[in-house]
């Protein structure tokens, strides 16, 4: 973003429960849709980044993403996942 010219950029990194086992009621929603989301949008990230970036078998791929969902279902795994937000101002200049 400097690069391009922004000025006061700001990055700020959230911790975001991978599934609902906060027990923060606030953190615990924000890790039922993260689950959510996740759950219902894995076959294709995973299609995609392990098929045709690393070359995985299909058989392979749909066994990963089997166990997978089963650890994301886990209410005893207490994952996070880093949330980046990055944000800056275009100069008055510009």
């Amino acid at each position: 973003m400097k690069a391009a010219g922004f000025v006061n950029i700001t990055k700020k990194d959230y911790l975001i429960p991978a599934s609902p086992w906060s027990k923060d009621p606030k953190l615990k929603e924000l890790g039922l849709f993260f689950r959510t989301t996740w759950l219902s949008d894995i076959e294709g990230v995973c299609q995609f980044m392990f098929g045709n970036v690393m070359g995985w078998e299909k058989q392979d791929i749909s066994t990963y993403i089997a166990h997978l969902k089963t650890e994301l279902k886990n209410p005893d795994i207490h994952a996070y996942m880093v949330f980046r937000v990055v944000y800056a101002q275009k100069p008055l200049d510009a």
